[in-house]
């Protein structure tokens, strides 16, 4: 049995079909955006002195984030509020249309992501979602950060400040429900 014939005879399973079809759905969605290109980014990354930059893929946010922690030595602390979500991401996550690559993701970053139990738990679920591709994670220095998001959503790009890097356990991740002075 091919790979198709194996997806055709899942999607005759009702209780698999909106599963299947949601995933696959997701996967079409993130790759077309993923291969636009938007060459005024990079210019205002560079322009704002942005110190490390990584795409969000497979491992999620939190191990995109933590991997770059770890590489530079430092923590952060997110504001799970601030983090841009597809629309209906948070309904489906809380309906249980989770992967099994978010429930590893999950699993792994136990150690190094502690998430308040304030933030509702479709939010945490999607800050460890695997279904991911094309979104950037960008660090740029404080003084500089007001600038490279009005830059960046001139160009009509959903930017967002969702946290900032401290010192700390090198690639300790904390969540908050909100950005909190």
């Amino acid at each position: 049995m091919n790979l198709l014939e194996a997806l055709v005879n899942a999607i005759r399973l009702p209780e698999l079909r909106n599963k299947i079809l949601f995933t696959g759905g997701i996967l079409v969605v993130f790759r077309l955006f993923a291969n636009v290109a938007v060459p005024g980014a990079s210019q205002a990354a560079l322009a704002a002195g942005v110190r490390a930059a990584t795409d969000v893929t497979g491992f999620g946010l939190l191990g995109h984030l933590h991997r770059m922690l770890a590489a530079s030595g430092v923590a952060a602390r997110i504001d799970a509020a601030a983090v841009p979500l597809l629309p209906g991401a948070a309904e489906l996550a809380a309906a249980g249309f989770v992967s099994g690559g978010t429930r590893a993701n999950t699993e792994r970053m136990r150690g190094f992501a502690v998430v308040d139990p304030a933030v509702a738990p479709e939010l945490a679920v999607l800050l460890h979602d695997a279904q991911t591709s094309g979104g950037l994670l960008l660090a740029a220095p404080p003084a500089a950060a007001a600038a490279l998001l009005d830059e960046l959503r001139a160009q009509g790009l959903p930017a967002a400040l969702i946290g900032d890097v401290m010192a700390g356990d090198s690639g300790h991740v904390d969540v908050y429900p909100a950005r909190s002075e």
